[in-house]
Order: C-alpha cells, then structure tokens, then sequence
C-alpha cells in the first residue's frame, strides 16, 4: 500500500512542478502587461512625460524573474498626454523561450 502512494505521488511530482512554474509566469507576465498598459494614463495624470529602458521596465514589476531578458526596439516614451511613441518588446525567459510584444504608438496598448 505504502508503495502506491510513493509511486503515486513520483508521478504526480513532476506534473505539481511544472503546473506551479506555468503559472508564475502567467502571473508575472499578466502583472508585466498590466503594468506596461496603464503606462499613458499614469503619464497623462501626473502631467510628466516618461521614458522606459530594460531596466525601468523590471521595475514596474518586482518579482519578474532574474533571467527574464529584456530587448526594446527603441526606448519606451509616453508624453504628458499620454501618447505613446510605440515599441517592439523581446521577452526572452530562457532557452527557445521568446515573445515580441509590440506597444502601439498613440494608444500605448500591448499585444502579443
């Protein structure tokens, strides 16, 4: 009996993991685009243009990952009116694993 449950649970170990680590970073790149889409209105509001690099980017979002890389086309810029100039984003998490997210100049929206 007891090995049942040991093999029962081997098996379902690996499938937890993976299951767990898939949806860390479904929320991290929720959390990412979220924070990246409320970009024109927060550079509207407070009346101050904003330029992002990589490095201002992970911060919107401090628990994205320490292997996240982080490429843009051209720096991020929102205009006091919250225009946005518009950019590619590449969002590699490791081997095989990279997304271009493109924020659109004028409305700043993010898409895959």
């Amino acid at each position: 009996m007891l090995a049942i449950v040991a093999l029962t649970a081997g098996l379902m170990l690996p499938s937890a993991s993976r299951w767990i680590d898939a949806t860390r970073e479904r929320g991290w790149r929720d959390d990412l685009r979220a924070a990246l889409s409320s970009l024109p209105m927060r550079a509207f509001q407070q009346g101050v243009p904003t330029v992002l690099d990589p490095a201002a980017i992970r911060l919107l979002v401090p628990d994205l990952p320490a292997s996240l890389e982080i490429k843009l086309s051209a720096p991020l810029r929102y205009g006091a009116n919250g225009v946005a100039g518009g950019a590619e984003i590449t969002l590699r998490s490791g081997p095989g694993k990279q997304e271009i997210w493109v924020v659109e100049p004028v409305t700043g929206l993010v898409k895959s």
